[in-house]
């Protein structure tokens, strides 16, 4: 039998270096592709109409990246 003990510390820091990575790297081809990016709360109004932050965009082509928000465990410190 293992005495293994998990260090949820460095699990969390290498998460995150991913995490961060690939963050960047899409953000990176999105500029490069000359995606232009807006943050905020936004809806669809139509096909061509997005409604951001109060402010009406018309675009030929729209992307809604929604993110993500993560879930707490409660048996991890």
């Amino acid at each position: 039998a293992s005495s293994y003990e998990p260090d949820f510390s460095v699990m969390m820091n290498r998460k995150n270096s991913i995490v961060k990575t690939f963050t960047e790297g899409v953000k990176g081809l999105l500029k490069k592709n000359g995606v232009i990016s807006i943050f905020g709360k936004a809806t669809l109004k139509d096909p061509s109409t997005i409604t951001i932050n109060g402010q009406d965009i018309q675009a030929k082509n729209i992307i809604l990246a929604t993110g993500s928000t993560p879930s707490s465990l409660p048996f991890l410190p």
